[in-house]
């Protein structure tokens, strides 16, 4: 009989409707409110308060609501209120999980235990997260971890990619690369204790740092050189050098249209943010700084420079 309500026991039974009474129970049709029922119910169920099914609960058709009376999936709930509405739990030394199947088939999970939460894919199904309508990140069975659309952003200053799981030298310090970054910078010729009047046709400068390496190049045409005050150097540099002599890096530069006979020039990162200019002359055979004053430099002298340090932080 379909859509009907039949129960062999009920016990503090009342409500409102028709009963029909047959050989194999009594047929309700209305509103019935019993503080027990035993046998089979069929038909529309709404319970207004708490409800033990000591058998279980079997459903073969139609939906579910908690907390609504018109579900529109196998399972709906609803609650007003700001506090969970779904919770599931067990014991406390055992696990709490909601198993995904296909039929038979098992292909994820859910699960809580001791050791925190697992989110779980089976048959060698990777685990995918969506934004926006689409894959954003993908986690496959081999632990390979693919972000389809989108960087890899770390919202905290000093973290970074952990490579401690590798073999280390004896005198590592850190396995964590914790920067990147590209850009440009201003490059600027004056002397070490100061200069003015400095004009140019070409300043321009660029920089990558990963981690704590910086690579810069720069190109620096002069149409005056202006008043240089003692050695001549080149600052701007975009990030202070370690303090440390060892760290002090020298480079080839490319020179054009220089006052005296040169034979190679070459610059030295000293302090934190110049690099000094050295020379070799004729058949000299170590470094001299320029002449003080940039009596080396004429005012259309051009350089062109790449070189790499280490910065403090």
């Amino acid at each position: 009989m379909a859509s009907e309500i039949r129960v062999n026991t009920i016990n503090n039974r009342s409500g409102l409707g028709t009963i029909s009474i047959t050989d194999s129970g009594a047929s309700f049709s209305g509103v019935v409110t019993a503080t027990s029922f035993s046998g089979d119910l069929t038909g529309n169920v709404t319970s207004s308060s708490t409800s033990t099914f000591s058998n279980g609960l079997n459903v073969t058709s139609g939906n579910v609501g908690i907390g609504t009376d018109n579900p529109t999936s196998k399972l709906q709930v609803y609650n007003a209120s700001s506090t969970p509405v779904v919770k599931i739990s067990g014991p406390t030394s055992g696990s709490s999980a909601l198993e995904f199947y296909a039929s038979t088939t098992k292909n994820g999970a859910l699960l809580v235990n001791s050791s925190g939460f697992l989110i779980a894919a089976d048959n060698s199904n990777p685990i995918t997260f969506n934004a926006g309508g689409s894959e954003r990140l993908r986690i496959d069975s081999s632990g390979n971890v693919q972000i389809a659309n989108g960087n890899l952003v770390f919202s905290t200053s000093g973290t970074g990619i952990d490579f401690s799981a590798t073999s280390d030298a004896g005198g590592m310090t850190s396995e964590l690369l914790d920067d990147y970054e590209e850009g440009t910078w201003t490059p600027a010729l004056t002397g070490d204790l100061g200069g003015s009047g400095q004009t140019y046709s070409q300043q321009n400068g660029f920089y990558t740092k990963v981690g704590r390496l910086v690579n810069v190049c720069c190109e620096i045409n002069l149409t005056n050189k202006g008043t240089i005050t003692r050695y001549p150097v080149i600052t701007g540099m975009p990030f202070n050098r370690i303090s440390n002599d060892a760290q002090r890096t020298t480079a080839v530069a490319y020179f054009a249209n220089m006052a005296t006979s040169v034979y190679n020039v070459f610059v030295q990162h000293e302090g934190n943010t110049r690099a000094y200019f050295f020379k070799v002359t004729g058949t000299a055979t170590s470094l001299t700084l320029f002449d003080s004053g940039g009596g080396d430099i004429a005012n259309n002298s051009r350089f062109i420079l790449a070189w790499s340090y280490q910065a403090s932080s």
